[in-house]
């Protein structure tokens, strides 16, 4: 009995990581097996080994809120006691950072992703790993 079609395998493995990248991986692994992640450990490993990391640190600039006054005073009276309150509002503030960057991530990732959806088809006929 034939569980799935060669040329379907092989167009699956040619176009699901161009398709889906690192969220292709992500979507498999939703309801992952112990296989499935034994498989993705297995072929991270090769595909490190075979395009390793290459660091590069960058600049880039990241936002955090902060509260400022805004000179605005808002009083208020309850019985005879009258009590003020100045105002703020949330305000951006960028602010620059040094980040590690993976130069070669985009290239090993769809490459473990295809590898983890070979090994899963070529041991239990499919892409999830599921016995």
């Amino acid at each position: 009995m034939k569980f799935f079609d060669r040329n379907l395998v092989i167009g699956l493995r040619n176009s699901v990581p161009k398709l889906f990248g690192l969220g292709g991986l992500l979507l498999l692994s939703g309801c992952a097996t112990t296989e499935f992640y034994q498989a993705r450990d297995a072929c991270r490993a090769e595909w490190y080994a075979r395009i390793p990391e290459r660091i590069e640190q960058r600049l880039v600039n990241e936002t955090r809120y902060e509260e400022r006054f805004t000179g605005e005073t808002v009083c208020t009276t309850n019985n005879d006691v009258t009590n003020c309150v100045q105002q703020t509002r949330r305000v951006p503030v960028t602010y620059p950072v040094v980040k590690n960057f993976d130069l070669n991530e985009p290239k090993r990732t769809p490459r473990i992703n295809a590898c983890v959806i070979d090994l899963c088809l070529n041991r239990f006929g499919n892409p999830d790993c599921k016995p």
